[in-house]
């Protein structure tokens, strides 16, 4: 049996939200914060914690959607404590559970190189509790907001979620306090129009982006990297200078990024070592590493 619970959750990347820390773990039953105890503790009990979202590869500027999945594969009952009332009227008070999300986002700045930040948002959660019968299966559906900056084109995320329940209750046991580590997401945003292009393996769209916005080249150059390095890194080569200084700056910026040499602004460089026996050896590693499939 499966239950869904929506959740509405935007995460504005790059705008700073309130900060959440995740909650110690207690005393006595408790199960030591960040160690094997807790994944252990599920595996044994035949819990299963799971993530998704629509794949490697998303579109900027949508909502990214992401489900947890909490499903219940022993014989036995489980029961999540995610809110309770710890006093009453006319003094009410109503403790809940926490949800944390990390998100990890990496990427090249047009023009200032490669960059990662990092940030942590509340994760909204059911009030009540959460119980699972045997073979039942509870899914959490969150938005996040993939807006991005414009000189930021592509970015490469990590989302990691957690969940801290007041109280774990599993079958006849007594109650423990054990946070459930959902597992890390990886996901590219990039422009809607290079995802579309890249899915077809459309290599004409490729060739036509130099002509294009210099954050459109950007995102394109390092989609297609994924695809054929060699052969985005000698268009590249052959590119620059490029039409205007925003185009030298993007194509640069993906020729650091792919190759993972650094050489600055400094065309003749570049050059030098594309032509070198180092750059023939880089691109003799980039040939063994191809899969059957193209994908690198």
């Amino acid at each position: 049996m499966r239950c869904v619970v929506a959740i509405a959750l935007l995460v504005a990347f790059g705008c700073r939200g309130p900060e959440v820390s995740a909650p110690a773990a207690g005393d006595g039953a408790a199960l030591p914060a960040g160690s094997a105890a807790r994944q252990a503790y599920w595996s044994e009990r035949d819990i299963t914690l799971d993530a998704w979202t629509v794949g490697e590869w998303a579109a900027v500027d949508v909502p990214l959607p992401i489900c947890l999945s909490i499903a219940n594969n022993s014989s036995q009952p489980l029961v999540l404590t995610l809110s309770r009332r710890t006093s009453w009227w006319p003094f009410g008070h109503v403790e809940s559970a926490e949800g944390v999300l990390d998100v990890q986002r990496s990427g090249p700045v047009i023009g200032l190189g490669s960059r990662a930040m990092e940030e942590r948002r509340e994760l909204p959660l059911p009030e009540g509790n959460l119980e699972l019968a045997p073979g039942e299966e509870v899914l959490l559906e969150l938005d996040l907001d993939a807006r991005v900056q414009r000189w930021r084109p592509y970015q490469e995320l990590r989302v990691r979620t957690a969940v801290f329940p007041l109280a774990v209750q599993y079958g006849d046991e007594p109650e423990r306090f054990v946070a459930l580590d959902f597992p890390d997401l990886h996901v590219c945003l990039i422009p809607p129009s290079v995802l579309e292009a890249s899915a077809l393996g459309d290599w004409t769209a490729f060739d036509r982006c130099f002509d294009g916005p210099a954050e459109h080249l950007l995102a394109f150059a390092l989609r297609y990297a994924r695809l054929d390095r060699i052969r985005v890194t000698d268009q590249l080569m052959g590119a620059l200078p490029g039409r205007s200084m925003p185009h030298r700056a993007a194509m640069l910026a993906a020729l650091a990024e792919i190759t993972g040499q650094e050489h600055g602004d400094h065309i003749d460089r570049w050059r030098s070592w594309w032509a070198s026996r180092e750059g023939t050896r880089w691109a003799m590693e980039m040939r063994r590493s191809l899969d059957p499939s193209g994908s690198q």
